[in-house]
């Protein structure tokens, strides 16, 4: 692993919808947003929450994760940022919007023809650089060759915020 600079991001408003994923629920962005890393064009596609955080550096993982996924020519680039709670946080609109049409079961389908949200309030502000690495999916099937950047710094969110969004989707 190494500490890099952060890819170049083209992002605006995106449109989103959930859906489930294996274990995991994800939600598909409806943007044309990506990261510019080695010099290749990486087009975001999903968004993945993890409670707990992964990956971490060091012995204890954040209490939770945002997983920003890129594709390119059938490989991975993943843009993971750190959930961590803050008293002084203001409740994240982006998150609450999200939350608030997240399907009530499999046959659940909200209606999101109106949701449009600004993808770079689901970064950290002034984040400037992350570690580097490669390694594989978290989760089946555990594809190998993924290229993770975990950012140098968290998104910080209110303890009740990250309590609400841990208990709809789950450790």
């Amino acid at each position: 692993s190494s500490t890099m600079r952060m890819p170049a991001l083209t992002m605006g408003e995106a449109g989103f919808s959930w859906k489930r994923d294996g274990p995991l629920w994800s939600v598909q962005v409806a943007a044309n947003a990506s990261a510019n890393w080695r010099e290749e064009s990486w087009l975001l596609e999903t968004m993945q929450f993890r409670f707990p955080g992964e990956p971490f550096v060091g012995a204890m993982a954040p209490q939770g994760s945002i997983h920003l996924i890129h594709r390119k020519e059938g490989r991975t680039l993943i843009l993971a940022a750190p959930l961590m709670e803050s008293s002084k946080a203001a409740r994240h609109v982006g998150l609450t919007t999200l939350m608030k049409r997240f399907p009530m079961d499999q046959n659940d389908r909200p209606d999101w023809s109106s949701l449009r949200i600004d993808l770079r309030t689901f970064l950290p502000p002034e984040i400037a650089s992350g570690i580097a690495f490669s390694g594989s999916l978290s989760y089946p099937p555990c594809t190998e060759g993924v290229y993770w950047i975990l950012l140098d710094k968290p998104l910080l969110l209110p303890p009740e915020q990250l309590r609400e969004m841990e208990r709809l989707l789950g450790r």
